[in-house]
């Protein structure tokens, strides 16, 4: 977010920039600061949250990341950070955050192939439909964050290139009747390997689960 504050002498634009994130933080808060700082901006603030992770690549794996957040306490502390903003644009010795670790080699290559422009010129394609299993519900439609799926009447979805590779569709789908670029078994080790990694992190609070027609249902 970016905030221009009118002072007596100039104009300073400043920035600050907030985070979910369901795993490791990877490295989007990087990227986000750095392409606002390039814009000639004083950065503020930076804040970073976990937020439950519903990934279907990891769901289908029986893993689901930080159940049940953002939480009370992430709340709070987001309140917190957000009543600092005015004092940190006020303070022009304010020292911002240091920026995250790099993540590994298997996350980059990861964020590669799920770039945006890779994402709406390749990926969109294979989005399938079995018409066997399909009932025509429209929850993917209603699932869609970009609303890049549509049904007419009667008809199956159709799914356009406005893809952001979320998945939810394929996760929310009751009959298990979509299918897309996930399920290429060249895709399985690297999910596998985060899926064995997770538990290993003690920072990350994780949790078994299974999907049941387009439900999440934890394993206790």
């Amino acid at each position: 977010m970016k905030r221009k504050i009118q002072g007596r002498k100039k104009n300073i634009i400043a920035h600050f920039s907030f985070v979910l994130h369901a795993v490791v933080i990877g490295d989007a808060g990087n990227q986000i600061r750095k392409k606002l700082n390039k814009k000639g901006g004083r950065d503020v603030g930076y804040f970073k949250c976990n937020g439950e992770g519903n990934f279907f690549g990891y769901i289908k794996r029986g893993v689901q990341t930080y159940p049940s957040h953002p939480k009370d306490e992430d709340l709070l502390e987001a309140k917190n950070f957000g009543e600092s903003i005015k004092s940190n644009i006020d303070d022009e010795g304010y020292k911002p955050e240091d920026f995250d670790e790099k993540p590994g080699l298997i996350y980059r290559f990861e964020r590669f192939t799920t770039q945006k422009w890779f994402v709406q010129k390749f990926y969109y394609r294979f989005f399938k439909v079995n018409k066997s299993k399909c009932t025509k519900c429209g929850i993917c439609v209603d699932s869609c964050p970009t609303k890049n799926i549509s049904m007419e009447t009667n008809e199956f979805p159709k799914f356009g290139n406005n893809c952001i590779a979320c998945f939810n569709c394929e996760l929310k789908c009751p009959e298990e009747a979509i299918k897309s670029c996930m399920d290429w078994k060249i895709f399985s080790p690297f999910m596998a390997y985060n899926v064995r990694k997770i538990p290993k992190i003690p920072s990350i609070e994780m949790v078994k689960v299974k999907l049941n027609k387009g439900k999440i249902e934890r394993i206790e």
